[in-house]
């Protein structure tokens, strides 16, 4: 049932909205994975110098873009009901986090990967936004 929700949702979304907006939703992604990549690869680093660990970049660009997908279509929405704990909305993203962490830097200690996830988590929160705001005011609008 879930999974036809999911589905649903995203069929509405896509006859919900113009092209314009598709194209504005396509530009935002881009530019908060640019973003988003180049925050975690400074995190990333400043991790890996500590433990003289190297870093792939094009692992902390596609992690990002995996996590705005799954911002993108609500995906932890769906996953709350399962995990019947208080605060799960924080939780959950948090989780997803130092998973793709580990995931795409298997080569780190899982302390790293933990502390990444909740820094990374709360990067996404306050401040890759900001920074992508920055920027988008260079990129025309549609």
């Amino acid at each position: 049932m879930a999974a036809e929700d999911f589905l649903t949702s995203i069929f509405a979304v896509a006859q919900g909205s113009g092209p314009t907006a598709w194209l504005n939703l396509g530009i935002n992604i881009i530019l908060s994975t640019i973003v988003g990549g180049i925050v975690l690869l400074v995190l990333m680093e400043a991790l890996a110098k500590k433990e003289g660990e190297g870093i792939a970049v094009k692992n902390a660009f596609l992690m990002v873009l995996i996590i705005n997908i799954i911002n993108l279509f609500g995906v932890v929405r769906y996953l709350m009901p399962m995990v019947p704990v208080p605060y799960a909305f924080l939780i959950i993203p948090v989780l997803i986090w130092v998973i793709f962490t580990k995931v795409f830097f298997s080569h780190i200690h899982i302390k790293h990967a933990i502390l990444a996830g909740v820094v990374g988590f709360l990067l996404s929160i306050f401040v890759i936004p900001y920074l992508v705001s920055m920027v988008a005011g260079y990129i025309p609008a549609f």
